[in-house]
C-alpha cells in the first residue's frame, strides 16, 4: 500500500506540472496572462526566471502539492478553471481510497499481530464464566489459570494437529520426526528399537502439561499411556506421599502396565507428581498396540527392557512400611525412636499443651463471668436488706396516730 501511495504521488505530481504548463504555459505573457493560483507558479515573468523555475523546484512543488491534495490535510488554493474542479475533485476521491486502503492495511497487520493472544484470551474468558457461574473454589480457579499463564508464555496456544493436518501424510511425518525423534531416543526403553517403529510411534506422541502438584497417575490405576518427560521434574512418591524417586528430562514411566509386565498386571505401580510445571509426551496404549503389530519383534524387545527395569527397582532398598516399623519396634528390647517420629511426638505434645492451655483460659473466663455475676447479686441482696431494715424502722412513727388495743396486763389490773 505505501509503494501504491508513493507511486500515486510521483505520477499526481507530474500531471499537475504539466496540466498547468498547458493550460496557462510557464511564463506570465501569452496563456499565462490570466494565471490561477491553483495552477503551477510562472517560472518567468518579465523575461526574468523566478524560484520556480529548476527541475527540483518544480518537482518539489508538484510533490508536495500532490501530497496535500491527497491526504486532504493541505490547504490548497481553490480552483478556478472547470478543468481545475474536475482534476482537484478525482483527486481528492483517488487519494481518500488510497488513505483508506493504507488504513486498512494497518488495521489488518495490528488484528493479525493480537489474533493469537485474542483467541487465547477469549478461550480463558469463556472458562472463568463458567468457573464462576458453577462455583468453582478459589484455589482451582487460581491453578487453572496459572496453567493457562503457562501455557502462553511457553507458547503452547495451538492444538498441534489443528496445525499440522492440512499437510499431507509425508510432511506431517517429517514435521513429527524433526520435532520428537530426539527426545524419544534419549528413552532408553525404545534405544534398541528400529528406526522405523520410532518414527510409526513419533506420529502418535500427544503433548501434555501438567501444574505443580498434579499426580500424573497414581498407583492401582489402570494403565492405559506411558509418558516420556520432555521438560521439567517429577517424583515418584509412597502413599503417604514421600518422595522415592526423581524423574527429569528424558525420563519415561507407565510402560509396565502399558506391556502388562510384572505381577500387578495393567495397574500403576506407583503415585508419579508433578514438582513444577512438566512437558511431558504420551502414548497411548491402542498406538503403541497398533505400531507393533507393523513391528511384531519389537514387543518382546520392549517387555525385555521393561522387565530389566522392574527387577532393578525390586532389587533396590525400598522404604520401611509403617506396619514393618511397629513390628521392627515390638521385637526390639529397646526401641528407638527415629528423629521424625520424636519430632512428631514433640509436635503432638506441644499441641495438647496449647489446647490444654486454651482450655484453661477458657475456664477461666467462664468463672469469672460467674464471680463478677455473683457479685452484682450479693449487691442487689444487700440493697434489698437495706431496703427492708429502713422500712421496718419507719414503721412505728408512721403507726403512732392509730388506737392501740389494750393489752392482757392492763385489762387484768383493771378488773381487780
Amino acid at each position: 500500500s505505501s509503494g501504491i501511495n508513493a507511486e500515486y504521488g510521483h505520477w499526481n505530481a507530474c500531471v499537475y506540472y504539466f496540466a498547468s504548463t498547458i493550460a496557462y504555459g510557464i511564463t506570465t505573457e501569452g496563456l499565462g496572462t490570466n494565471r490561477s493560483e491553483f495552477a503551477y507558479p510562472a517560472e518567468a515573468v518579465n523575461g526574468s526566471e523566478t524560484p520556480y523555475a529548476s527541475v527540483a523546484m518544480k518537482y518539489a512543488y508538484s510533490l508536495h502539492w500532490s501530497t496535500q491534495t491527497m491526504t486532504t490535510i493541505g490547504e490548497v488554493k481553490p480552483p478556478e478553471a472547470l478543468w481545475e474542479f474536475i482534476y482537484l475533485t478525482i483527486t481528492f476521491l483517488l487519494g481518500v481510497m488510497i488513505f483508506a486502503s493504507i488504513v486498512g492495511s494497518i488495521g489488518n497487520i495490528i488484528t493479525n499481530i493480537t489474533a493469537n493472544r485474542s483467541a487465547f484470551q477469549d478461550r480463558l474468558d469463556h472458562l472463568k464464566e463458567y468457573m464462576s457461574y458453577r462455583n468453582v473454589g478459589k484455589d482451582l480457579q487460581n491453578r487453572i489459570i496459572r496453567w493457562f499463564d503457562y501455557l502462553w508464555a511457553q507458547r503452547h496456544t495451538f492444538e498441534e494437529e489443528e496445525v499440522l493436518k492440512y499437510l499431507p501424510d509425508k510432511l506431517q511425518a517429517e514435521m513429527a520426526i524433526h520435532v520428537h525423534l530426539a527426545t524419544l531416543k534419549q528413552v532408553e526403553l525404545f534405544q534398541n528399537c528400529e528406526s522405523g517403529f520410532l518414527i510409526a510411534l513419533v506420529l502418535k506422541l500427544k503433548h501434555q502439561v501438567y501444574s505443580p502438584g498434579d499426580y500424573v497417575c497414581r498407583k492401582g490405576d489402570i494403565g492405559r499411556e506411558m509418558f516420556i518427560v520432555k521438560q521439567g521434574m517429577l517424583q515418584v512418591t509412597a502413599d503417604d506421599g514421600r518422595a522415592l524417586a526423581t524423574l527429569s528430562d528424558g525420563s519415561y514411566f507407565g510402560e509396565i502396565s502399558l506391556l502388562n509386565v510384572g505381577k500387578n498386571g495393567n495397574r500403576r505401580t506407583a503415585n508419579v507428581r508433578s514438582v513444577g510445571y512438566s512437558d511431558l509426551f504420551c502414548l497411548r496404549k491402542e498406538d503403541l498396540l497398533h505400531a507393533l503389530n507393523d513391528y511384531p519383534e519389537m514387543r518382546e524387545v520392549l517387555k525385555e527392557a521393561a522387565r530389566k527395569k522392574l527387577n532393578l527397582n525390586n532389587q533396590s532398598p525400598r522404604p520401611e512400611t509403617p506396619e514393618a516399623a511397629r513390628k521392627k519396634l515390638a521385637r526390639d528390647a529397646k526401641p528407638e525412636k527415629d528423629d521424625d517420629q520424636q519430632e512428631t511426638e514433640r509436635r503432638i505434645s506441644f499441641t495438647n499443651s496449647v489446647e490444654l492451655a486454651d482450655t484453661l483460659g477458657k475456664r477461666l473466663d467462664e468463672l469469672e463471668k460467674l464471680v463478677l455475676t455473683l457479685a452484682k447479686e450479693v449487691k442487689t441482696t444487700n440493697d434489698n436488706v437495706l431496703t427492708l431494715q429502713r422500712h421496718l424502722i419507719g414503721q412505728p412513727s408512721s403507726s403512732a396516730g392509730l388506737p392501740r388495743e389494750p393489752s392482757s396486763s392492763s385489762s387484768s389490773s383493771a378488773s381487780d
